[in-house]
């Protein structure tokens, strides 16, 4: 593989960047259409203040809904994160819970970017992938709602989990790969498969 010049170099950020501003402005489209939080988004301000009120310790179970017992099964660090920002930032949940997703989704393209250039090689391709995950609705919809605040940290996590798995694997470093994936999934999604 040869190494891309300076001005190759310019034309990627410069796609990079045009991706992002694309990814914004579609992604922007969906949320300001709605003054309020989509979908399920009120859960996850309780389930944050839940956090939050047992000293960010994982509480049994939600109050949301009060009389319902539903398990509080949901990965926690998004809820961490989103409690501390509001303790330290003064900034309302429920403005964090709206924003939060689509942070995260947008800072997930550069990951993509990164793993699609170690699979598919070369600068053209991995440019066209991180394009098609900017753009199209499976890569960002389900995401940036309310109960994107899990899943979008989640997906962030878990392309720069796939980043340095591949980074170990092809320098044959396991250890390292294997940390990461682990630690990421104890932290993110404690409730999949795995030691």
């Amino acid at each position: 593989m040869t190494k891309p010049s300076g001005r190759e170099k310019q034309i990627t950020i410069l796609v990079l960047v045009f991706c992002l501003f694309l990814a914004a402005v579609i992604r922007l489209q969906v949320i300001l259409a709605s003054p309020y939080l989509l979908n399920d988004g009120m859960l996850f301000v309780t389930m944050t203040e839940d956090m939050q009120a047992a000293n960010y310790r994982i509480p049994e179970f939600t109050t949301y809904n009060q009389a319902d017992q539903i398990p509080f099964a949901y990965p926690p660090l998004a809820f961490a994160v989103t409690g501390v920002i509001n303790q330290l930032a003064g900034v309302p949940v429920l403005e964090l819970v709206r924003w939060l997703p689509f942070i995260f989704n947008m800072l997930s393209i550069l990951p993509l970017y990164f793993l699609s250039r170690r699979i598919l090689g070369g600068q053209v391709k991995p440019l066209f992938a991180t394009l098609a995950y900017a753009t199209l609705k499976p890569g960002y919809y389900w995401l940036i709602m309310g109960g994107g605040l899990t899943r979008s940290l989640g997906m962030l996590f878990g392309l720069t989990t796939l980043v340095l798995f591949w980074d170990a694997l092809q320098s044959r470093r396991w250890f390292s790969g294997m940390s990461a994936c682990t630690a990421r999934r104890k932290v993110v999604f404690p409730l999949c498969p795995g030691p």
